[in-house]
């Protein structure tokens, strides 16, 4: 079963944390970026709670994780970091699907099999950065 957390209890982090631990990051690609620079947070584990706390969204379960970063800060664009196996994003993609109508950005590197699933659940390719490609998702239906 998939947990959509925001603020996480001593109990949660510790579950997350050994979660994190326990996953691969094999393209690098599980970060957050602060002042322009890639932290990444299994190094930086005290960053992701703060970021939580102040309102980024995780979603996660035993085998994966993604996280939506850009709610705390304000940002225009939010960004979705995916740790975790291709089978398991596709199930949870579909579990964000019905809980987040919002725009959404994914940088991936262009070799990851992640890309062709979340071109399949209906991301396209914003922009060709080399070894990289910005993904981005549209709302299905804009609030009036």
């Amino acid at each position: 079963m998939y947990k959509l957390k925001s603020k996480l209890s001593k109990k949660e982090k510790i579950e997350l944390i050994s979660i994190i631990i326990e996953l691969e990051d094999k393209y690098k690609e599980f970060y957050l970026t602060i002042n322009n620079k890639r932290l990444f947070i299994k190094k930086h584990l005290d960053l992701l709670f703060k970021c939580l706390n102040k309102g980024d969204k995780i979603i996660y379960d035993e085998n994966s994780i993604m996280l939506i970063t850009g709610f705390f800060d304000n940002a225009k664009r939010k960004y979705l970091r995916i740790l975790g196996n291709e089978n398991q994003t596709e199930k949870m993609l579909e579990f964000l699907g019905w809980n987040f109508n919002i725009e959404l950005y994914c940088k991936l590197k262009r070799y990851n099999p992640i890309v062709k699933i979340l071109l399949k659940k209906g991301f396209f390719i914003y922009k060709n950065r080399g070894k990289e490609l910005l993904l981005c998702r549209k709302p299905k239906y804009r609030r009036k």
